[in-house]
Formats: C-alpha cells, structure tokens, sequence
C-alpha cells in the first residue's frame, strides 16, 4: 500500500468528517473527558467507537463517495475533485491511531497558516463602520465569513509550502462551524489555566 502523499486521501478524510452529522458530533466531542460508564466500557469488545475509529472506518469504506465543493480558496478546487474508494484503494488504510496522529499534524501546520495571516493584519480588514458610527471588529480570529475578498484572496501567501488543500480544510471546517475544535484554541486555554493553578497549589 502507498502512503499519502497526494491531496486526494487528505481531502477525503477531510469529508470523512464533515458528510455525516455523526462524524461531525463524534468529532466535535473527540476530546470530552470520560463518564464512568465510558471508562468501565473500554474493556469490554462491545465497547463504543471512537470519534476517529469512525472517521476511520468512513474513510475506509468503498461506498462512501465524497466530491469536493467548489471553492474559491485556491484554483485547485475551481471544479469539484471526485474523492470515490477507487481513487485511494491502492494507499495505507486508515485506522484510528493514524488518524488521530494526521489530524494533529494538520492541526498544527492550519494553527501555523492562520496565525500567521492573521498577524499580517486581515483581522483588521474585519472593522466596519456601524449605523452610529462607531469602528466594530465583526468577526472571531481565524473565522472567513465577512472577511473582505483580498483577505480571503491573500490566504495563498500562507501556506508557505503547505499543499493547498490546507486552505480546503481551513473553509470547510469553518462552514461546519469546527475551527475551533479542530485548532483546539479554547480547551488549550482551559487546559494551560489548569495547569497553573495546580503548579500553584503544588508550590504552598
């Protein structure tokens, strides 16, 4: 089997995700803690999948048959790409693990293209006057809608060598309102707070 080297394997994890609300929920809620009952299942081989078992499984199966949506984020995707078993049957499976690792990675080098087109000053095309005059920021960071076309136009500039279809991944995980969970932003916020405060507590 082949490794992933094209866009095409990447592009269908992407819609192994976003085609079936029970991949999206199961992805949204990927990183929720354990219930108990949770916990007392993973033992059992009638335990429950995984979000990326899954999004796995999905991936993996021959009657599942995604095409791009046409975009304008990139040229490459000025016509639908059909992303059908076929065009993957050749490479490495999915499974959970090697999924969880790829969607880190993609986390990682999104969280790079972003910030830096953020810093650039896009967010600043993002200020508009209001009927009472007053300037508003008037949307979240990273967040495409109501971004000024050269904004959106200038997102290219930042792939700095990362194959365009990062800029696919960044539309439509914001159209399915996932960038958050997929950058991890908020619960890396929670997360570094709880670990000062135990550092604190740990030091009295």
């Amino acid at each position: 089997h082949g490794a992933w080297t094209s866009s095409l394997p990447y592009l269908r994890l992407i819609h192994a995700i976003t085609d079936s609300s029970e991949t999206r929920v199961a992805y949204l809620r990927r990183n929720d803690p354990m219930t108990r009952e949770e916990l007392d299942a993973l033992t059992s081989p009638l335990r429950p999948k995984t979000a990326y078992k899954m999004i796995a499984d999905k991936w993996n199966a021959p009657d599942f048959h995604p095409v791009t949506r046409v975009s304008n984020c990139h040229v490459d995707f000025a016509a639908p790409i059909d992303l059908c078993h076929s065009k993957v049957a050749s490479l490495i499976p999915a499974d959970a693990s090697s999924i969880k690792n790829r969607l880190s990675n993609m986390r990682v080098t999104l969280l790079r293209i972003i910030e830096k087109w953020e810093q650039s000053g896009q967010g600043d095309g993002g200020r508009h006057n209001e009927d009472d005059g007053e300037v508003e920021e008037s949307f979240d960071w990273g967040r495409l809608e109501g971004r000024p076309q050269q904004a959106l136009d200038s997102r290219e500039n930042f792939l700095n060598g990362a194959p365009s279809w990062y800029l696919y991944f960044w539309e439509i995980v914001d159209t399915f309102q996932l960038l958050d969970s997929t950058l991890q932003r908020l619960s890396e916020g929670v997360g570094a707070a709880d670990a000062s405060s135990i550092s604190n507590v740990s030091r009295r």
